[in-house]
């Protein structure tokens, strides 16, 4: 046989609830189950003390609520990442000027609905002489060919090699 629910007063729950009290600190007093004090509190329309729910339900994580300054801290930081993005710098950049790292800027960005600005890519050409490579923005079908010349005269060189030892 299920045991017996014990009557809770609503008369004293709201009383109580209306002193600010916690569901925990009100099941305590009434000596009952806090569930059973959380469910009869909604039934009753009450909204929850608690300051952890409190602070769930206004969108904030913790129980004891943004300290000063910590909300202008966070919305300081977030227009300067939108305000790089809008630059053109990277992640890792505005990550460094910030002091905050890329993958947490990228988190930002995703969370104000942004995309994260990547790395160009770059690319080596070779220039005629001997001279050392040089990095150059990718321009597109000329840089392409020379790497696809560079790939095969390397590859000739792998080829003679082998068949030269073998």
């Amino acid at each position: 046989m299920p045991r017996q629910r014990k009557p809770i007063d609503h008369d004293e729950l709201r009383r109580l609830h209306a002193e600010q009290m916690s569901d925990n600190q009100i099941a305590k007093q009434m000596q009952a189950n806090r569930t059973t004090i959380r469910r009869l509190r909604e039934e009753l329309n009450l909204p929850a003390q608690d300051k952890f729910l409190q602070a769930q339900m206004a969108g904030r994580k913790g129980g004891k609520g943004t300290h000063k300054g910590v909300a202008e801290k966070r919305d300081a930081q977030r227009e300067a990442v939108r305000t790089m993005h809008g630059q053109g710098l990277s992640n890792a950049e505005i990550g460094r000027n910030l002091q905050i790292s890329g993958s947490r800027v990228g988190q930002i960005l995703r969370e104000m609905d942004l995309n994260g600005n990547k790395h160009k890519p770059r690319s080596i050409t070779i220039l005629p002489g001997k001279q050392k490579p040089a990095a150059q923005p990718d321009n597109g079908a000329a840089l392409r060919s020379v790497r696809i010349k560079i790939m095969q005269e390397t590859w000739a060189r792998v080829v003679a090699r082998y068949e030269a030892h073998p």
